[in-house]
């Protein structure tokens, strides 16, 4: 619960600096991944909590179904009027049916367990190479910077020849062209990082979720218990 709430708070922080500072990076400030995404391991954790939650629900919906099968395998009981006694009779295909239904409702347990965590490891590998992907995409951004940097100083030098009309109109507004092409460039390059972003996230499961039920509503709903 601990982990969960950790997890949800990061998030939240991460929410945050997107939607003041670090949502257009109009700073320009080099990035690291820290800036754009909770921990490898706090991501981790939030995947391998949704795939807990998808068993437990697979696994109770099996339980739901499976529960009352066995009643058929009870024996039959009866009454013997010549001795005045109750009798029991077990037939031995319910008891062969009642041991195969059980070894087969383990296997399909275990055979859940797995499909799930294959699925998760599936994902796991997907979150991890995007997160490779998206942290070569930072070191190309932060180089972009630099250069954008090195545009900026030639426009500052620019601008002090066109105050002293040692260049014309004309050269200036080129330079003026060219920084904001850069600009452009470099702003495109941020929004691909936050779209590399948003993909890790859905890969994690970890954006923020609105429940659909409250605690008290899915107490209420149809009571799931093994058979």
């Amino acid at each position: 619960m601990i982990q969960c709430f950790v997890v949800v708070v990061s998030l939240l922080h991460i929410v945050s600096v997107d939607h003041q500072s670090r949502l257009d990076n109009d700073d320009k400030e080099p990035l690291s991944i820290s800036n754009l995404l909770p921990s490898k391991q706090e991501l981790t954790l939030s995947l391998a909590n949704h795939y807990r939650e998808v068993t437990k629900a697979s696994l109770s919906e099996f339980n739901y179904k499976e529960r009352g099968k066995f009643l058929q395998y009870l024996p039959n009981i009866g009454y013997n009027f010549v001795t005045h006694s109750p009798h029991i009779t077990y037939q031995t295909s319910l008891l062969f049916g009642a041991l195969n239904a059980s070894n087969v409702k383990k296997a399909r347990i275990v055979s859940i367990k797995r499909q799930v965590e294959i699925t998760f490891q599936d994902d796991l590998e997907k979150l991890y190479n995007h997160l490779s992907n998206l942290e070569a995409a930072i070191e190309l951004y932060n180089y972009r910077i630099g250069y954008y940097r090195l545009h900026e100083d030639l426009f500052n030098i620019l601008s002090e020849k066109y105050k002293n009309l040692e260049i014309t109109p004309f050269d200036y507004i080129q330079g003026k062209i060219k920084l904001k092409g850069e600009e452009i460039s470099l702003r495109k390059e941020y929004n691909q990082l936050i779209t590399k972003r948003n993909l890790i996230l859905d890969i994690a499961k970890a954006h923020p979720k609105e429940k659909l039920f409250s605690h008290a509503e899915s107490n209420n709903l149809p009571n799931r218990r093994p058979g």
